[in-house]
């Protein structure tokens, strides 16, 4: 009963209780705009619009993100003509979060089914719980890419003093879990449209006292950043890999900076293992500055 309280407390009364319905979505494409349209039948709408650049999402009363698993919709934009689906849609109460799959027969839509697409409005409430779960189960890489996606969706939200500090503790999570994969060569360079990061094995094997690394480029940006990293902190550690990540904007950092403004690139080094913030060697970047008449590099 304790148990039962502190739930009703935390996500409301209704919190849990789903329901499912039919619907549709219709895939058009038109002048390199993706347009899909999902249309239930209680009346929620919601319209998605792909462009090259970014993702409008917009439900019946706020703007949205939407993430798909699965046969990705936004990756076939070689059709001409429209696609019907029939859809089995489960969502809250307040029409606020709708998942749905494919629907593969006539039957009625109660089934437990794997959900294909997830529609999320913009909302504190619902992008906070949506956060959590990517925290409780991560997939990666692909939630590092839907990490990206939602900060650009939902900007008011992930921007807001009170929500700031949770996406970016769940984008390390995600950076980090992209670091342990698997890198079968001393380095790897994931590019996404707003960062890059760089994963490199530490060859612990050097007389050096540093190990140097290039900044990973972001989009069209050459000015890319030079770093020394002390191998010292990773001799007794049984991971030797770090990420270096370059961001293209630095709007979920700002919060943190008052009224200054960042006017270079946002360079991020991780490291998925012990606490290394104590470090008695310094670690060296060294990046270009612009004076009027030329350009220097700093250290």
């Amino acid at each position: 009963m304790t148990l039962l309280l502190l739930l009703i407390m935390i996500y409301g009364l209704d919190a849990d209780e789903f329901y499912y319905e039919s619907g549709n979505i219709t895939l058009a494409n038109n002048t390199r705009t993706l347009e899909m349209t999902i249309s239930l039948e209680s009346g929620h709408n919601i319209t998605v619009h792909d462009t090259a650049k970014k993702i409008l999402c917009n439900s019946t009363t706020n703007s949205c993100y939407i993430e798909c698993s699965f046969n990705d919709f936004f990756e076939d934009q070689n059709f001409t003509a429209p696609k019907k689906f029939d859809i089995c849609a489960k969502k809250n109460k307040n029409n606020t979060r709708v998942e749905f799959s494919i629907k593969n027969n006539a039957s009625l839509c109660k089934e437990k089914t794997i959900s294909l697409c997830t529609v999320v409005d913009c909302l504190p409430v619902e992008i906070r719980k949506l956060l959590n779960e990517k925290d409780q189960q991560m997939k990666i890489p692909k939630d590092l890419r839907n990490l990206l996606s939602m900060k650009k969706m939902c900007q008011d939200v992930i921007f807001n003093e009170t929500m700031v500090n949770t996406y970016i503790g769940v984008e390390k999570k995600a950076i980090h879990g992209v670091i342990n994969m698997t890198v079968p060569e001393q380095s790897k360079t994931y590019y996404h449209e707003d960062l890059s990061m760089t994963v490199v094995k530490m060859n612990l094997s050097m007389t050096e006292e540093y190990a140097q690394i290039h900044a990973p480029r972001v989009l069209d940006n050459d000015e890319v950043a030079e770093m020394w990293i002390p191998l010292k902190p990773f001799q007794n550690q049984s991971e030797n890999k770090i990420g270096v990540v370059t961001y293209n904007a630095d709007e979920h950092f700002k919060l943190n900076l008052g009224n200054k403004d960042v006017i270079s690139k946002i360079i991020r080094i991780e490291f998925p293992g012990p606490d290394t913030n104590k470090l008695t060697d310094r670690l060296k970047i060294q990046f270009r500055i612009k004076t009027i008449d030329k350009s220097v590099s700093v250290t």
